[in-house]
């Protein structure tokens, strides 16, 4: 009787117990940065459309670089005559974090916020982004990204990044224009620097505009191009690209930790193109 009575009260329990719950489905992992692969475009854009404003900036030729009693000069700025056999397009702004937030999955930035430009950027993040827009606006793609690979179509009408060549023309504003900084010799006039950015970048323009009316181009944050990196041969060129080979690509325009001559429209840094540095974002430019 003891035995069937437990055995009893053993399946009495169990049919009163509430039912397993099913096992809940594991969520997507959420995106993050991996080092030296691309941050990922979004399927498809999320919210409403942030325009991206550009500058026409004509065909032209200048004296791209620096002369050596340039205050703050490096070697690799070797003064020589460029020529632009046609004229672009040129982002009026850097790239801002609630455009970045609105094609790609992850947002790179150190300070989140959608009024700032977006910082931390890579060489190969600032390629998908590119392609992204130039998707959600109907263009041709720049870009074609074959693994580690990014071959560039320079015929295309999409977004790109300039060429060093094209950034440094549309800073100084005109084939004339001989100011230090992009549209002033008085750098806190145009830039954020060390001595008055609090060590932050800012929203756009609220400096004042180059000559074109573009703004932030001598200091906010730097600026990936297209080119690789090499010291200028100090000759004639037409429509440069940058060199073939070599692993750094070139940035250029000052950042809201850099001096004043980091801030000069000659001065070049570079990086390698999977390398997120806080200070890194970049401004886009098209064919016209």
């Amino acid at each position: 009787m003891f035995v069937l009575s437990m055995l009893l009260a053993c399946r009495d329990s169990s049919e009163g117990a509430a039912p397993e719950a099913p096992a809940a489905k594991a969520s997507p992992a959420a995106p993050r940065l991996v080092p030296g692969t691309a941050i990922t475009a979004r399927s498809a854009p999320v919210g409403d459309l942030v325009p991206y404003e550009t500058v026409d900036v004509e065909a032209g030729s200048f004296a791209m670089g620096s002369l050596p009693s340039e205050p703050g000069r490096d070697d690799d700025e070797r003064n020589h005559v460029v020529t632009l056999s046609r004229g672009f397009r040129m982002g009026k702004t850097e790239v801002t974090q609630a455009l970045w937030d609105q094609l790609m999955e992850l947002n790179p930035s150190r300070v989140k916020d959608p009024a700032l430009p977006v910082d931390r950027v890579a060489w190969i993040d600032a390629v998908a982004f590119a392609n992204a827009l130039s998707a959600r606006d109907g263009l041709a793609a720049a870009y074609t990204v074959t693994g580690a690979e990014v071959a560039w179509n320079a015929e295309a009408n999409g977004w790109r990044l300039p060429t060093e060549a094209e950034w440094e023309f549309a800073a100084r504003g005109s084939a004339t224009a001989v100011h230090d900084f992009a549209g002033s010799d008085e750098v806190d006039a145009v830039a954020w620097t060390q001595t008055n950015a609090k060590g932050s970048s800012h929203p756009p323009c609220e400096k004042t505009l180059n000559l074109l009316g573009i703004c932030d181009m001598s200091g906010n944050v730097r600026e990936w191009t297209w080119d690789r990196y090499a010291p200028y041969a100090g000759t004639p060129e037409t429509d440069p690209s940058g060199p073939t080979g070599g692993q750094q690509r070139t940035l250029r325009g000052g950042a809201y930790s850099d001096t004043f001559t980091q801030a000069r429209v000659a001065n070049r840094n570079r990086g390698l193109p999977g390398v997120r540095f806080v200070v890194n974002g970049l401004r886009l430019a098209r064919n016209r």
